[in-house]
Parts: structure tokens; C-alpha cells; sequence
């Protein structure tokens, strides 16, 4: 009760139009999921309707974050994680907590009025609500009771005996859980680094591909590309900051990097891929925030997949070789021949005693010898041949 008392006051500086469309888009939601929580509440046993009332609630969180209605966020962020735990059988639903839900359900809509006049005059039980609900997310449902607690609240809201003892453990930074989310920090750390030191030693298999196979890895190319940019550029939008949320386009983006599974030249990029979108969901399942340091570690994943996939497409996509440099071996090649074996053509330059360089050869006419196997085909033509051969031999052979 305490932390929640000590909520971030709203902001007030949100685009007007902005605004307008979360107030209009909250509605919509409510008016959705209401119904739906309805519905759940008549058979509770039946968890599949949750599924779309727990996405309702993520919208409210995202939305309201994004404009400042800081209140009906955290709030919105509450019940979401208990639907969470709900529906990953962490917790098991309670009488108190569907009840809960239906308070807050009902009480939305005057919230949300609340912002839209730009007031901070919330009801009271908000700060009781968020405690309750983060309270059954760490399996502590059995230790109060959230009607006891309401009715007491119900009957004076200044009364100090609403801030139990109970629930304190759920919000002492030292206590048990907060070293579990410590840990779980640490242990995403750890997996991110490990995983970037796996694919900076993996080899490319270059295994024989089938035609499917490389359009399959072309496409995947380009694609990732793209998303490794978005990620570089997540990291860029968050490098001054000390606490960073991990974002379902961050999450996403590693999630389809998992694609590259359909090709064995590109394992590693789904291996590591997987094993990041992994970690970051635990984050955002505890809605536990980076650090510079996960920032620094998604930045060496990105560089370091972006040079894998640079080495499969120098290693498996020949060089090109320009018109140019194609003329000048096929010019060299028949140089080669002409002259016989007793000169070696090597680095532009003809290797016998006393005989010129490929240099001194173009400047004394060279294209002339070059081009006399065309003129003599030519010539053939229209003369003699025995007399052609022996200008031939006579001009071009000496």
C-alpha cells in the first residue's frame, strides 16, 4: 500500500488529439471485455474467455502509459499480470479475485473521466487494488482477504489499518521476491551474453542447398536485415535510460529472427534468437525492466547476427567479376597461348631471358597479334590459302 500510494501523478502534456484517441479507444475496450468478464464470471472454471479480457487490460496499460493516465496504467498493469498468472496456472482463481476485477471494471470508466479533466481526484481504493492484485500475482492470496480489506476501506479510507501487515512482504525491496526478480535480471544477462559468444565462434554449415532452400535464404536475408535494424535502433531510443520495458516489438522482433530455422546454414541465428525472445519474455511476464547493460548486450547480438549473415552470403554467393577484369584474363589467356611455352605469363609481366613485359608488349601493337587469328580467318575467305598461310607465318610467327 505504501509504494502504490506514491504513484506517479499524471501527466498533462499529451497531444490533445492524442488524447482524445486513448479516451475513445479505453472505451471501446471496457465496452468489449465487460461483457466478456460477464460471461467468465458464470463459469470461472472455463479460463479461455480470460484470454481476451487480459488483452484488454495490456491495451489499457500500453495506451494509457504512452499518454501519462499514469493511474489507470499501473492499475490496468495490475490486474493484467494476475490474469497472467491466472492463465500460466501460477495462481489459482479465488471468489476475491473475480471480485476484484469487478471493481475495478466498474470503477474504470470515472477514472478515466478523471484524466480526461485533467484531475487527480481518484478513488481511494486505487492504491488498495494494485496492492491486492500484485499480491495474488506472487501467490500471497492466502495470507488476506480482499473483501475484508475493501469493506474496511468502504467504511473510512483514512483509516490506517487498510495498509496490513500482510502485504508489506510483497513490497520490501529486500524481501524474497525482489531478489528472485534480482536474480532473474541477472540470469537474462547471463543467457544474452552466453548466446553472443556461441554465435561469434559458430561455424556457417555449407552443406550442399537445394534452389528452395537458397530463395528461402535470400528472402530470410533481407528480412532480418531489417529487423536487426529495428533493434539497433530500439537500443539507440533507450541508451539513456536506466530502466527500459521490454517492449512486445522487441520481443517480436527475435521472434521472427527464429524463423531462420528453415535453413541449416542459418541454425545459429534461430538458435540464439529463440533463446533471447525467451528471456525477454520472463521480463515481461514480471514486467521487470532492462538495464544499459541488457541494451549493450542486444546491440552485440544484433552486430554480431548482422556478420553472420554477411560471411553465409560472401561464402555462399560467388564474387563478381566485372566485364573489365573477365576481358583482361580471357586477353592474358590467349597472349599465353600464342606465345608458346617457353614464356610464363605471371603479374603482367612474361618471365623468359631478356623478353618483354606484357606493358612493352601493348605499347608496340600487341592488339595486332591479338587480333591476327580473326584476320586470317578473313582473309582465308577471299585468297589463296597456301599464299595467306605464308604471309601469316612470315608477319606473325617470327
Amino acid at each position: 500500500m505504501q509504494e502504490t500510494e506514491q504513484l506517479s501523478a499524471d501527466a498533462h502534456d499529451a497531444d490533445p488529439d492524442i488524447k482524445e484517441i486513448f479516451l475513445e479507444e479505453a472505451d471501446e475496450v471496457l465496452a468489449e471485455i465487460v461483457p466478456l468478464y460477464e460471461d467468465w464470471r458464470l463459469l470461472p472454471a472455463d479460463l479461455s474467455g480470460l484470454v481476451d479480457i487480459r488483452r484488454g487490460f495490456h491495451t489499457l496499460k500500453g495506451s494509457g502509459r504512452m499518454v501519462g493516465a499514469n493511474y489507470t496504467a499501473e492499475l490496468a498493469w495490475a490486474i493484467e499480470n494476475m490474469l497472467n498468472r491466472i492463465l500460466d496456472h501460477s495462481v489459482t482463481v479465488s471468489a476475491d479475485m473475480r471480485q476484484l476485477i469487478a471493481d475495478v471494471l466498474a470503477a474504470y470508466p470515472a477514472m478515466l473521466t478523471v484524466f480526461e479533466n485533467d484531475s487527480q481526484n481518484y478513488p481511494a481504493m486505487v492504491p488498495l487494488w494494485i496492492a491486492c492484485a500484485n499480491a495474488y500475482s506472487k501467490q500471497q492470496g492466502d495470507a488476506f482477504s480482499y473483501s475484508a480489506l475493501y469493506e474496511q476501506a468502504s467504511n473510512s479510507s483514512e483509516d490506517e489499518n487498510i495498509q496490513a501487515s500482510v502485504l508489506s512482504p510483497a513490497i520490501d525491496e529486500h524481501s524474497p521476491t525482489q531478489d528472485n526478480l534480482n536474480t532473474e535480471i541477472d540470469t537474462t544477462l547471463q543467457t544474452i551474453n552466453s548466446v553472443n559468444e556461441m554465435i561469434a565462434e559458430a561455424p556457417i554449415y555449407l552443406a550442399p542447398q537445394s534452389e528452395e532452400e537458397k530463395m528461402f535464404c535470400e528472402i530470410f536475408i533481407d528480412e532480418a536485415e531489417g529487423l536487426l535494424q529495428d533493434i539497433d535502433q530500439f537500443v539507440d531510443e533507450h541508451q539513456d535510460q536506466s530502466y527500459i520495458e521490454v517492449t512486445d516489438e522487441i520481443v517480436r522482433a527475435f521472434h521472427t529472427l527464429r524463423g531462420a530455422s528453415g535453413s541449416s546454414a542459418l541454425a545459429a541465428i534461430s538458435e540464439v534468437s529463440a533463446t533471447i525472445e525467451h528471456s525477454l519474455e520472463l521480463l515481461q511476464q514480471q514486467d521487470t525492466a532492462m538495464n544499459a547493460q541488457h541494451l549493450e548486450a542486444l546491440a552485440k547480438s544484433a552486430t554480431l547476427m548482422d556478420g553472420y549473415l554477411n560471411n553465409y552470403k560472401q561464402n555462399v554467393q560467388p564474387q563478381n567479376i566485372s566485364i573489365e577484369d573477365a576481358q583482361s584474363q580471357q586477353d592474358i589467356a590467349s597472349l599465353q597461348a600464342m606465345l608458346g611455352d617457353q614464356y610464363v605469363i605471371s603479374d603482367d609481366k612474361v618471365t623468359a631471358d631478356n623478353k618483354p613485359t606484357i606493358e612493352q608488349l601493348l605499347d608496340n601493337n600487341i592488339d595486332e597479334l591479338l587480333d591476327a587469328e580473326w584476320e586470317l580467318d578473313d582473309a582465308l575467305n577471299h585468297s589463296e590459302t597456301a599464299h595467306v598461310q605464308a604471309i601469316y607465318r612470315s608477319k606473325y610467327r617470327k
